[in-house]
Protein backbone atom coordinates (compact mmCIF):
# COMPACT_ATOMS: atom_id res chain seq x y z
CA UNK A 1 0.00 0.00 0.00
CA UNK A 2 1.10 3.95 -0.87
CA UNK A 3 1.25 5.93 2.58
CA UNK A 4 -0.24 9.06 2.42
CA UNK A 5 2.99 11.04 2.77
CA UNK A 6 3.96 9.75 -0.53
CA UNK A 7 1.97 11.83 -2.43
CA UNK A 8 2.90 15.33 -3.18
CA UNK A 9 1.08 18.25 -5.01
CA UNK A 10 2.34 18.04 -8.69
CA UNK A 11 3.61 21.66 -7.87
CA UNK A 12 5.83 20.89 -4.98
CA UNK A 13 7.78 17.90 -6.51
CA UNK A 14 8.42 20.46 -9.48
CA UNK A 15 10.08 22.62 -7.49
CA UNK A 16 13.13 20.44 -6.75
CA UNK A 17 14.75 20.46 -10.31
CA UNK A 18 15.90 16.67 -10.35
CA UNK A 19 15.57 16.79 -13.91
CA UNK A 20 12.54 17.62 -16.34
CA UNK A 21 9.23 17.25 -14.67
CA UNK A 22 6.07 15.88 -16.64
CA UNK A 23 4.48 12.39 -16.97
CA UNK A 24 7.66 10.46 -15.52
CA UNK A 25 6.66 12.13 -12.35
CA UNK A 26 4.21 9.38 -11.55
CA UNK A 27 0.86 10.80 -11.64
CA UNK A 28 -1.67 8.70 -10.02
CA UNK A 29 -5.23 8.34 -11.50
CA UNK A 30 -7.06 7.43 -7.91
CA UNK A 31 -4.54 9.57 -5.36
CA UNK A 32 -5.40 10.07 -1.53
CA UNK A 33 -6.56 13.03 -2.25
CA UNK A 34 -7.36 15.28 -5.13
CA UNK A 35 -4.67 18.02 -5.19
CA UNK A 36 -2.06 15.39 -3.95
CA UNK A 37 -1.79 13.12 -7.08
CA UNK A 38 2.06 12.54 -7.36
CA UNK A 39 4.34 10.09 -6.52
CA UNK A 40 7.82 11.71 -5.11
CA UNK A 41 11.18 11.56 -6.67
CA UNK A 42 12.79 13.58 -3.92
CA UNK A 43 12.52 13.22 -0.30
CA UNK A 44 13.92 16.79 -0.28
CA UNK A 45 9.96 18.20 -1.58
CA UNK A 46 8.56 16.66 1.83
CA UNK A 47 11.07 17.78 3.74
CA UNK A 48 11.10 21.43 2.77
CA UNK A 49 7.20 21.63 3.22
CA UNK A 50 7.98 20.95 7.12
CA UNK A 51 9.96 23.50 7.13
CA UNK A 52 7.62 26.06 5.64
CA UNK A 53 5.11 24.74 7.60
CA UNK A 54 7.30 25.42 10.84
CA UNK A 55 10.15 27.99 9.90
CA UNK A 56 7.62 31.21 11.64
CA UNK A 57 7.44 29.28 14.63
CA UNK A 58 10.85 29.19 15.43
CA UNK A 59 14.49 30.07 14.45
CA UNK A 60 16.37 27.06 14.66
CA UNK A 61 14.95 23.69 12.40
CA UNK A 62 17.26 20.45 12.44
CA UNK A 63 15.01 18.16 10.71
CA UNK A 64 15.84 14.43 9.15
CA UNK A 65 13.01 12.20 7.08
CA UNK A 66 13.83 8.10 6.31
CA UNK A 67 11.48 6.90 2.70
CA UNK A 68 10.83 5.59 -0.07
CA UNK A 69 11.13 7.78 -3.27
CA UNK A 70 9.63 6.39 -6.39
CA UNK A 71 11.43 5.56 -9.85
CA UNK A 72 9.60 4.13 -13.15
CA UNK A 73 10.69 0.52 -13.40
CA UNK A 74 11.49 1.61 -17.21
CA UNK A 75 14.37 3.21 -15.45
CA UNK A 76 15.44 -0.30 -13.95
CA UNK A 77 15.05 -3.93 -12.61
CA UNK A 78 11.46 -4.21 -11.30
CA UNK A 79 9.41 -8.07 -10.32
CA UNK A 80 6.33 -5.96 -9.64
CA UNK A 81 6.12 -4.95 -13.82
CA UNK A 82 4.98 -1.74 -14.38
CA UNK A 83 4.97 -0.91 -10.45
CA UNK A 84 7.55 1.85 -9.70
CA UNK A 85 10.88 0.83 -8.15
CA UNK A 86 10.54 2.30 -4.44
CA UNK A 87 14.37 3.21 -2.99
CA UNK A 88 15.21 4.04 0.78
CA UNK A 89 16.70 7.63 1.59
CA UNK A 90 17.49 9.63 4.02
CA UNK A 91 17.20 13.66 4.06
CA UNK A 92 18.21 16.09 6.25
CA UNK A 93 17.58 19.66 6.66
CA UNK A 94 19.25 22.57 9.31
CA UNK A 95 18.20 26.21 9.17
CA UNK A 96 18.28 29.09 11.34
CA UNK A 97 20.88 30.11 14.40
CA UNK A 98 23.55 27.29 15.62
CA UNK A 99 22.49 27.57 18.96
CA UNK A 100 19.29 29.39 20.70
CA UNK A 101 19.83 32.47 22.14
CA UNK A 102 20.78 32.05 25.85
CA UNK A 103 22.35 34.50 28.31
CA UNK A 104 26.03 33.79 27.48
CA UNK A 105 25.37 34.47 23.89
CA UNK A 106 22.34 36.26 23.12
CA UNK A 107 23.19 36.31 18.81
CA UNK A 108 24.08 33.16 18.06
CA UNK A 109 25.35 32.45 14.24
CA UNK A 110 23.41 31.01 12.10
CA UNK A 111 24.70 27.16 10.34
CA UNK A 112 26.41 27.08 7.65
CA UNK A 113 27.53 24.64 5.11
CA UNK A 114 30.18 23.00 7.59
CA UNK A 115 27.27 22.18 10.25
CA UNK A 116 25.66 20.13 7.80
CA UNK A 117 29.22 18.63 7.39
CA UNK A 118 29.81 17.67 10.59
CA UNK A 119 26.56 15.77 11.11
CA UNK A 120 27.40 13.68 8.20
CA UNK A 121 30.60 13.02 9.72
CA UNK A 122 28.92 12.35 12.83
CA UNK A 123 26.67 9.80 10.99
CA UNK A 124 28.84 8.20 9.36
CA UNK A 125 31.32 7.83 12.18
CA UNK A 126 28.80 6.21 14.64
CA UNK A 127 27.73 3.66 11.58
CA UNK A 128 31.16 2.89 11.69
CA UNK A 129 31.92 3.66 7.98
CA UNK A 130 35.10 3.43 6.40
CA UNK A 131 37.11 5.64 3.94
CA UNK A 132 34.57 8.57 3.97
CA UNK A 133 35.80 11.41 1.91
CA UNK A 134 33.65 14.45 0.58
CA UNK A 135 34.27 15.70 -2.93
CA UNK A 136 32.65 19.56 -4.93
CA UNK A 137 29.81 18.57 -6.89
CA UNK A 138 26.99 20.30 -8.93
CA UNK A 139 23.51 19.61 -8.68
CA UNK A 140 20.49 22.13 -9.84
CA UNK A 141 18.82 21.91 -6.56
CA UNK A 142 21.71 22.90 -4.91
CA UNK A 143 23.76 26.29 -4.48
CA UNK A 144 26.65 26.68 -7.23
CA UNK A 145 30.14 26.38 -5.46
CA UNK A 146 28.22 25.55 -2.23
CA UNK A 147 27.58 21.66 -2.84
CA UNK A 148 29.76 18.34 -2.20
CA UNK A 149 29.30 14.64 -2.68
CA UNK A 150 29.83 12.25 0.46
CA UNK A 151 31.42 8.93 -0.72
CA UNK A 152 32.53 6.01 1.09
CA UNK A 153 35.20 4.59 -0.67
CA UNK A 154 34.16 4.55 -4.52
CA UNK A 155 30.37 4.63 -3.60
CA UNK A 156 28.89 7.56 -3.71
CA UNK A 157 26.16 7.73 -0.56
CA UNK A 158 24.53 11.01 -1.23
CA UNK A 159 24.31 14.82 -2.22
CA UNK A 160 24.72 18.35 0.26
CA UNK A 161 25.02 21.62 0.77
CA UNK A 162 23.42 25.46 0.33
CA UNK A 163 20.14 24.68 -1.22
CA UNK A 164 19.88 26.79 -4.34
CA UNK A 165 18.21 30.50 -3.63
CA UNK A 166 15.54 29.41 -6.74
CA UNK A 167 14.72 27.00 -4.89
CA UNK A 168 14.39 28.30 -1.87
CA UNK A 169 11.70 31.26 -4.09
CA UNK A 170 9.55 28.90 -4.69
CA UNK A 171 8.24 28.19 -0.60
CA UNK A 172 7.30 30.66 1.44
CA UNK A 173 10.63 30.57 3.85
CA UNK A 174 12.53 32.90 5.93
CA UNK A 175 15.34 34.90 4.47
CA UNK A 176 18.13 32.58 5.63
CA UNK A 177 20.02 29.43 4.05
CA UNK A 178 19.15 25.97 4.37
CA UNK A 179 21.84 22.78 4.59
CA UNK A 180 19.79 19.60 3.15
CA UNK A 181 21.83 16.52 2.42
CA UNK A 182 19.77 13.86 0.61
CA UNK A 183 21.67 10.20 1.44
CA UNK A 184 21.00 6.49 -0.54
CA UNK A 185 20.29 3.92 1.70
CA UNK A 186 20.41 2.01 -0.90
CA UNK A 187 24.21 2.06 -1.25
CA UNK A 188 24.78 3.01 2.66
CA UNK A 189 23.02 0.19 4.52
CA UNK A 190 25.27 -2.75 2.79
CA UNK A 191 28.40 -0.96 3.18
CA UNK A 192 27.77 -0.92 6.64
CA UNK A 193 29.53 -4.04 8.99
CA UNK A 194 29.02 -6.84 10.25
CA UNK A 195 31.06 -6.28 13.52
CA UNK A 196 33.27 -3.35 14.75
CA UNK A 197 36.18 -2.41 17.17
CA UNK A 198 34.69 -1.11 20.48
CA UNK A 199 36.83 1.16 22.64
CA UNK A 200 37.11 0.35 26.51
CA UNK A 201 35.51 2.58 29.08
CA UNK A 202 38.06 4.51 31.41
CA UNK A 203 38.81 2.80 34.46
CA UNK A 204 38.53 5.47 36.54
CA UNK A 205 35.24 7.81 36.67
CA UNK A 206 35.42 11.50 35.63
CA UNK A 207 35.76 14.20 37.20
CA UNK A 208 32.72 16.37 36.55
CA UNK A 209 33.09 18.72 40.03
CA UNK A 210 35.63 21.96 39.98
CA UNK A 211 38.95 21.08 41.74
CA UNK A 212 40.73 23.48 43.86
CA UNK A 213 44.47 23.60 44.92
CA UNK A 214 46.55 25.21 47.46
CA UNK A 215 49.46 26.32 46.06
CA UNK A 216 52.86 28.74 47.36
CA UNK A 217 51.58 32.18 46.92
CA UNK A 218 54.92 33.40 45.12
CA UNK A 219 53.89 30.55 42.23
CA UNK A 220 53.61 32.16 39.27
CA UNK A 221 50.40 32.33 37.14
CA UNK A 222 50.45 29.14 34.49
CA UNK A 223 53.14 27.43 36.62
Amino acid sequence: ALRYFCFFKQKTASDIPLRPVGSEMGIRASPSTSDRNVLRRSLLSSVLEIVEHNARLTRRLALFEIGPIFYPSAEGPSADGDLPQELPRLAIVLTGLRTLPAWQDANPALMDFYDLKGVLEALTARLYLENVHFEPAKHPSYHPGKCARILSGEQELGVFGELNPLVLDRFELPPTSLLAAELDLGVLMPLLPDRFQLQPGPADPPALAGLAVIVDEGLAPGR
